[in-house]
């Protein structure tokens, strides 16, 4: 799968014709390369810790574990948004 080096938000941009449909599953190496840079993706070891911890949505097959990136994407999104601070005057 070819990749190109664009940012595009949390992850990186993926060639047209190599981009993942709605629905796609991946494994969890290809996962970290969907959506994140080379030189600053975490470790698979991360992402099964993160897994473990119900932090990411998956799905169990037999033994096989297949991740979603759109949904991975939206729900890291969701929890590391930086909101906006309150009570502040401009």
């Amino acid at each position: 799968m070819n990749i190109n080096n664009s940012n595009n938000g949390l992850g990186m941009g993926v060639n047209g014709s190599d981009k993942i449909s709605d629905g796609q599953l991946v494994d969890a190496v290809t996962l970290l390369q969907l959506l994140f840079p080379e030189k600053c993706r975490p470790t698979v070891r991360w992402l099964r810790d993160q897994q473990k911890a119900r932090r990411v949505p998956f799905r169990k097959i037999g033994r096989l574990i297949f991740f979603e990136p759109n949904e991975v994407r939206e729900a890291w999104n969701k929890r590391f948004a930086v909101g906006q601070k309150s009570g502040g005057s401009l």
